[in-house]
């Protein structure tokens, strides 16, 4: 009977264990792709005004922002050597400083920082638009370029939601003897 009862238990506390753990596995799902898709839509063409300040926030919660989409690409720096050549006419030698090609760049840290960034933020961007928009920027390599080229051809409202907003304006409601601004928010 106590063999009985003790095979009862611990199947009791291994069933216990198993959905402690499975607990622990769904809390630890990874944040940043979860966040993507709850924070930022899926840009379709018509909701520009919604999806870009949520993607320009969610770049700049992620360090993408300045780095990849502000920032041009860093020119390499080379270290100086001097290069001495002979004057005009046979005139004096001159000494001049110019990059040496043979050596590493100096920033070289710097330039891979900004290509790791503008990855991630080209990524983020690709993975929120409507698969027809995206197929325009498979091949450019720029976050930046992607950001301008879709803030040109959708950034400005039509005329549909001008008009919507409009006539949101004109059949909002004020309510007499109360704040006016919950009204319009």
């Amino acid at each position: 009977m106590a063999k009985g009862i003790s095979l009862m238990l611990l199947g009791f506390l291994l069933s216990c264990l198993a959905r402690i753990y499975a607990d622990l596995l769904i809390i630890q799902k990874p944040k940043m792709s979860n966040s993507l898709t709850q924070l930022v839509p899926v840009f379709n063409g018509t909701n520009y005004m919604i999806w870009g300040p949520a993607m320009k926030n969610y770049l700049l919660s992620q360090g993408q922002w300045c780095n990849a989409i502000i920032k041009p690409f860093p020119e390499k720096v080379y270290p100086q050597k001097e290069v001495t050549t002979k004057g005009p006419n046979g005139g004096e030698d001159v000494i001049k400083l110019v990059d040496d090609l043979s050596q590493n760049h100096l920033n070289y840290d710097e330039i891979e920082s900004w290509i790791e960034n503008n990855d991630k933020a080209r990524g983020n961007i690709m993975l929120r638009l409507h698969n027809v928009i995206a197929e325009k920027f498979y091949a450019e390599e720029h976050a930046s370029s992607i950001w301008e080229a879709l803030e040109k051809e959708y950034g400005k409202p039509g005329i549909a939601a001008i008009y919507q907003e409009f006539t949101g304006a004109m059949t909002t409601v004020i309510p007499d003897n109360s704040n006016p601004s919950f009204a319009l928010e």
